[in-house]
């Protein structure tokens, strides 16, 4: 993802100071689009990483020394992968192969689940990768 995310920026950041500072002389236009285009890909950056590495909200398996607990109202659900009991908003990601709570995808490009723990930094970068993207196209 960063590099889909990196390399097309590098390309944008030539264009741009091609344009604005080689051939328009606007430095101060050049200061402030590359201000901002730097800074919201930094926060796209961080947020990328935020959301890779914070636990999505993974249920620990039932072992022998921690046997699994018995359900707690009628909407749990026992998962016969995991061997535990896990809530109606729970969901079995089949690629990682763990029960996730408040479980939305398994998400490619970020490489892991995205859950309830890490929804708000997921959504973040969508929204500053739009943002970016929006950017670029405008200038």
């Amino acid at each position: 993802s960063s590099i889909v995310i990196v390399g097309p920026f590098s390309v944008y950041l030539w264009m741009v100071h091609e344009i604005y500072y080689n051939e328009l002389n606007a430095i101060a236009g050049y200061i402030v689009i590359l201000t901002m285009s730097t800074s919201l890909l930094l926060v796209t950056m961080f947020l990328l990483c935020k959301t890779y590495l914070i636990e999505p909200g993974i249920i620990p398996r039932a072992t022998s020394e921690h046997p699994m607990m018995g359900p707690l109202n009628e909407h749990d659900r026992f998962c016969t992968t995991c061997h535990v009991v896990r809530s109606a908003k729970a969901k079995h990601c089949s690629i990682c192969d763990n029960c996730v709570n408040g479980f939305d995808h398994h998400c490619p490009w970020v490489g892991t689940c995205i859950g309830e723990r890490n929804v708000r930094y997921f959504v973040g970068f969508v929204g500053c990768a739009g943002l970016l993207a929006l950017l670029c196209c405008l200038v």
